[in-house]
């Protein structure tokens, strides 16, 4: 059985921070301030810049050899959770408290409202793991559950019936979601959909001063372009989704004017919009609102 606790019962969990001053030569010396390099002289005096030699000497080279693969850590974990979230991966209960001591990890997970796969679920923020490997979470009535969950999915916001709940006990907690979790603009299928209808023309015809201006903003907003078409990788009760937005094919530097958007299978064979489930409808809508809100300023005023 869960375990309650008030939610002052959390252990410190923040990260230990690269700190240690390191001696870089002629006095000085060099420490990480997260990905900040930081220099002192021999006085003991903060730099507001790294001397060059002091930065290309053995030790800061290191140190920026670290710098990088903290930022790229950093983003890995990142990806790896957002795609988490929009597969509805069930994840093993144990693979959380595995990766929590990480800072990484831990940024990308905490406050993340996730479910245990029992019934009837528990459903919580999640706010830490204890010395035991038992996961915390906080429920809407801002209790505090601590039990071994065997396994939990991330929730997908479009799944939430209680959204506005959700979003109001992160405010109250002051809490931060590093992942676009339930910040996330949401769109709920429409119920008249018939079977022959496959295509979504609602985007169509959005002008572009030049194409490249529409591929940039896709890939800004961390949708792949390929053979001309937006995409967004998802999976829907457990099958495959892609969802394409189509941009153009032209010279990049030539006008351009987006077509329709469109759902995939694995097999890449175009699948009828009322067969398309939830996840993967909202975040093909949403990707298209994202790229369709960046058309020509003229087009917006006309």
């Amino acid at each position: 059985m869960p375990a309650n606790d008030s939610t002052s019962d959390f252990p410190d969990q923040t990260g230990v921070p690269v700190d240690g001053w390191t001696p870089a030569g002629d006095g000085y010396e060099l420490r990480l301030d997260g990905t900040r390099l930081l220099c002192r002289n021999s006085n003991g005096r903060e730099l507001k810049s790294v001397p060059k030699k002091i930065r290309e000497s053995t030790v800061g080279q290191t140190l920026q050899a670290v710098r990088d693969w903290l930022v790229e850590h950093d983003k890995e974990c990142l990806d790896t959770v957002e795609s988490w979230l929009l597969a509805a991966t069930p994840l093993p209960g144990r693979l959380i408290a595995e990766l929590w001591p990480d800072p990484s990890w831990r940024m990308a997970l905490e406050n993340l409202v996730i479910a245990d796969l029992t019934e009837p679920p528990t459903v919580g923020l999640l706010r830490g793991v204890d010395e035991e490997g038992r996961i915390g979470l906080i429920d809407l009535d801002a209790e505090t559950v601590w039990f071994h969950p065997e396994r939990v999915l991330i929730a997908h916001p479009v799944l939430l019936e209680e959204l506005d709940e959700w979003r109001g006990l992160v405010a109250d907690l002051g809490a931060r979601q590093e992942i676009a979790q339930l910040a996330r603009d949401v769109f709920l299928p429409p119920s008249d959909l018939t079977p022959e209808i496959a295509t979504v023309i609602k985007y169509a015809n959005a002008r572009f001063d030049e194409l490249q201006h529409a591929t940039g903003l896709a890939q800004r907003h961390g949708f792949p372009v390929r053979a001309g078409w937006a995409t967004c990788q998802v999976a829907d009760t457990g099958s495959a989704r892609q969802a394409r937005y189509w941009l153009g094919a032209d010279d990049p530097w030539s006008e351009a004017a987006t077509g329709e958007l469109v759902f995939v299978d694995a097999d890449e064979e175009q699948v009828p919009l009322a067969q398309v489930g939830p996840i993967a409808w909202s975040e093909g809508i949403r990707m298209a609102e994202l790229i369709y809100a960046g058309r020509s300023t003229d087009q917006e005023d006309a």
